[in-house]
């Protein structure tokens, strides 16, 4: 036996989670639609942008933005004495 019982013991725990998550995005995934149509049928479609992710390029965009605004690195000589 190549791996301890501790190894496949995480292994399992970790495929049991993957398998909980993989539950869940289909759950919301079904919401998603279900909220989609009906905001088709009774707002003629007004909030579904909302509702709907972004595509992959707005996600990597924003994503992108929002790593420029947190980056902390402070450019010049700050460490030099006046």
């Amino acid at each position: 036996m190549e791996h301890t019982l501790d190894w496949l013991n995480a292994k399992f725990k970790q495929a049991q989670k993957d398998k909980w998550e993989q539950s869940q995005v289909r759950v919301w995934e079904g919401v998603k639609s279900l909220l989609v149509t009906l905001d088709i049928a009774l707002n003629k479609g007004k909030s579904v942008d909302k509702i709907m992710p972004p595509s992959y390029e707005s996600a990597l965009e924003e994503q992108q933005e929002k790593t420029v605004q947190e980056e902390t690195f402070v450019q010049g000589q700050w460490w030099v004495a006046n």
